[in-house]
Order: C-alpha cells, then structure tokens, then sequence
C-alpha cells in the first residue's frame, strides 16, 4: 500500500535535542525581531550554533569565483543576402531610346554610345577615346580616331525628347582597340530656369553586351564639372 501524504507525516521521527534547540533558537530570533523577550538562555544556543555550523557544506572558493573566464560571444550574424540585380532602373527605357535613335538618323555599330534624357535643357555627351591624350568627342569636335557623334540634339531646335549618340565611323567599320570613358556634360538650362536637375540615361553597347546608367545631373552644381558615367575597354 502506497503510504499518503498524512502516513508520511505520522512516521517522521521525533527531533532530537539538537533539532529542539535549534526550533528554540529560531523561536527566540523572531522573538527578538519582534520586540519580545526569550525565554531560551542564551547559553543554551552557542552548542547548537556550532553543530548546525558543522554540518553545513563549506563555502564557494573565491579562487575559483575570480579565475573564470566567460566563453566569447557568439559571432555576429552575417548580413542578409541580397538577389542580385542585373539591370539598374533606367529613367528613359530601351524602346523610347531605339524610338529617338531612330526619329534623329542615329546609326548602331559594334560600340555604341547613347544619351537620351527628358527636358529642353542641352546636355552633352562627351567620349574620351583610345587614340592618344586628350582626343575627345563631344559637340564641338564630332568625328576623331574612328568614331563620329551623329546625333547632336538641344543645340538650336529644343525638343522635350533628345538623344546624342556615338558610333564607329564609317557606318559597318569595328571601333578601335582601347579605353574609352563616357561622360556627361551639363550645357545649358534652356527651360526658363526650370526642369532642374535633368534626369538621364547612358546606354553602352560594346560587342553585344549592353549597360544602362541612369541618374540626374544639375546646371548649379555639374555644369562646371563633367559627369563621369563609366568606362570600358575594347579588345
């Protein structure tokens, strides 16, 4: 017969002269806190103090307290992986550039460079080429080291869709071997003070790899500083 709560409680054994003094010390310490007396002689605790302090285990090493050493802290988590992203937005799209290519006569070649952007305001395109230092094509210097800047728009008739574009000369030639770098060049601010900053893109075409470069340029802080967009080599 599995015993009850009430059987264990009868067959604990009686306490021993130890165990009733230390009942009386405790009775006398609450005794004391509150303000009564003790009947115990206080004589009578000092043996059971000490028997009571004899059976207790002994105290924590401070040593061992002070020498530990806490295991590092688990290293930070990595940052989340990001999907990559093969085409920044472009603000004027490929359909709209093939559309102004073809309403200005631009011509396409194996390395072709174009800027379309969406105001009145005249923006330049500007190309270093591979020929030498200083060899550029821009608005005032349109055909060097087999290339030709064909399209030239904003300069006098100002339409709300230009394009410039930069293409092998003759048309069907391959362009030259070397560096090229494309920049864009704030000219002029032909809305009334309005339509700032001008918002472009930059479309690169080297051998059947295409890049867009889209982002905004202003007459108050670019016009002094052509923009550099990219750079490419042509092998």
């Amino acid at each position: 017969m599995k015993p009850t709560p009430h059987s264990l409680l009868l067959r604990t054994p009686p306490l021993d002269s130890v165990g009733r003094s230390a009942v009386g010390c405790l009775a006398c310490a609450f005794a004391l806190l509150a303000g009564h007396g003790c009947a115990e002689p206080a004589a009578n605790h000092a043996p059971v103090v000490g028997q009571v302090a004899a059976a207790l285990p002994p105290p924590v090493s401070v040593t061992t307290v002070a020498n530990y050493v806490a295991p590092p802290p688990p290293p930070p988590a990595p940052p989340p992986t990001l999907p990559p992203s093969s085409v920044t937005r472009t603000i004027v799209s490929e359909s709209e550039i093939q559309r102004r290519l073809v309403a200005a006569g631009g011509q396409a070649g194996d390395v072709q460079i174009t800027l379309a952007w969406g105001n009145r305001n005249d923006l330049d395109l500007h190309v270093v080429l591979p020929c030498g230092s200083g060899v550029e094509l821009f608005h005032g210097h349109k055909v060097d080291c087999g290339m030709r800047l064909d399209v030239d728009k904003n300069v006098g008739d100002l339409t709300s869709s230009p394009v410039e574009n930069v293409r092998p000369e003759p048309v069907g030639a391959s362009a030259k071997p070397g560096h090229y770098v494309v920049y864009v060049v704030y000219y002029a601010n032909k809305e009334d003070g309005r339509g700032d900053p001008s918002e472009y893109t930059v479309r690169t075409i080297v051998h059947g790899a295409t890049k867009y470069f889209s982002g905004r340029i202003s007459s108050s802080r670019d016009r002094a500083h052509p923009l550099r967009i990219t750079e490419f080599d042509v092998h």
